[in-house]
């Protein structure tokens, strides 16, 4: 297998669905729903068959909302929630539950092989220019 680095240093957004990848610098942020990975490298890589294909290794960031999600038993509740966020009640009649409620943010360090071999769009942004907008007030010709 051998490896080629096409971008070192950089935040990478991957869009499977439109077959997009957007690079930004390190001091751009994104504003999309798309994976987003930081401080990342993407790597075109062959395997031994001849296919090349993109990876990205970076680190990502997973935000997990948990709503009063509620059960009986503590170690059902553990598979699907963080340690963290349960909380032991005493219900009325003395009946003990546990509840999970709140938000979690978590980072991985990740390698993400792309679905699409090297069939992508590569957007590099360089920098991102600031904008000012201006009202323009409609006057009556009258």
């Amino acid at each position: 297998m051998s490896l080629i680095v096409r971008y070192e240093d950089v935040n990478i957004s991957i869009n499977e669905d439109q077959k997009i990848i957007l690079i930004n610098p390190l001091s751009e942020r994104f504003y999309t729903n798309d994976d987003v990975y930081e401080n990342a490298t993407l790597l075109r890589l062959k395997e031994e068959n001849g296919e090349d294909y993109y990876a990205i290794s970076g680190r990502i960031r997973f935000v997990n909302v948990f709503n009063n999600e509620t059960e009986r038993n503590y170690n059902k509740l553990l598979l699907r929630t963080p340690a963290e966020l349960i909380k032991k009640k005493i219900g009325i009649f003395g009946g003990i539950k546990y509840v999970a409620d709140g938000v979690m943010h978590r980072e991985l360090d990740v390698i993400y092989n792309c679905k699409h071999g090297t069939n992508y769009q590569i957007i590099e942004r360089t920098q991102i220019l600031p904008t000012t907008f201006q009202s323009v007030e409609a006057y009556d010709a009258c």
